[in-house]
């Protein structure tokens, strides 16, 4: 076979990569499921959820490092007030931990729920995940396709991603690390 027909080849392959069953869904990023509704996460204390059961809410998903680890920010602190304050408009902040970036597994203890009660957090804690590479859990791999383009997925580059899931289990905004809780919160209001 031909160089130019291999890349040919590779290339439409890569092309094609994000299309799930030959269909392209309608969502602001391009190609993947039509929802999150059929992933399921697994909570600190074992307990898988899938994310149907939130069906009807806006959802803002983040990685964060462990909660014992040295980088755990006070943005923690002004989600935890983002998802009170909101709450019954329909906010659910739902937090993965993530040992990518700056703290391995094997220097923390897994939290508890009771360590989670006693840091008052009001948002769902779930155990942590890979969010990038071929290890990646399913979710998060699915944030990094749909807000990727046709050539590849962006990888997620640190700690405190963030993913705004509309009404309708449709991811509507990707924003980086450095965008603030006050910057959250008024792309927020725009799907509350």
């Amino acid at each position: 076979m031909k160089k130019s027909t291999i890349f040919c080849v590779l290339t439409l392959a890569t092309l094609l990569a994000p299309c799930q069953s030959g269909v392209w869904y309608d969502n602001p990023f391009g190609a993947g499921p039509p929802n999150i509704y059929d992933f399921v996460g697994k909570k600190i204390s074992g307990k898988n959820v899938v994310m149907d059961v939130y069906i009807g809410k806006l959802l803002i998903f983040v990685n964060i490092p462990p909660l014992e680890c040295p980088y755990v920010s006070s943005f923690l602190d002004e989600l935890n007030q983002m998802q009170i304050y909101y709450y019954d408009r329909g906010l659910r902040v739902l937090a993965f931990q993530s040992f990518e970036f700056g703290c391995d597994g094997n220097s923390y203890r897994l939290p508890s729920d009771k360590m989670v009660k006693r840091k008052k957090y009001k948002f769902e804690i779930f155990k942590p995940v890979y969010v990038n590479g071929l290890s990646g859990d399913r979710l998060w791999s699915y944030f990094r396709m749909v807000t990727g383009n046709n050539f590849f997925s962006y990888d997620i580059i640190w700690n405190y991603t963030k993913f705004v899931v509309n009404r309708n289990g449709v991811v509507v905004e990707r924003l980086e690390p450095e965008v603030t809780a006050k910057e959250l919160e008024k792309i927020m209001l725009k799907y509350l």
